[in-house]
């Protein structure tokens, strides 16, 4: 069975300019592959601390490239699901 190629387009120089860094490259790709995800869960397919990708999260949601698609759990283990 041939495996399922998804294309995404590049809509504008923002979301070019936001895919030079190999950090929110990587991040795209592994919300690719997974699927809608938490930021711990993003941190903890590349082996990351959590933290260090608050910035880049934030920076792919800003141009459009990430969509914050709900919460998962509540109060203090509230967290919020990107696709």
């Amino acid at each position: 069975m041939a495996k399922k190629t998804t294309v995404y387009w590049i809509s504008g120089q923002a979301q070019l300019v936001a895919l030079a860094s190999p950090v929110r490259q990587e991040i795209v790709d592994v919300v690719s592959a997974i699927g809608p995800c938490s930021i711990e869960r993003i941190a903890q397919a590349l082996g990351w601390r959590a933290d260090r990708l608050y910035f880049h999260v934030r920076r792919l949601v800003r141009v459009g490239l990430l969509v914050q698609r709900g919460i998962s759990g509540h109060g203090r283990n509230a967290a919020a699901i990107y696709d």
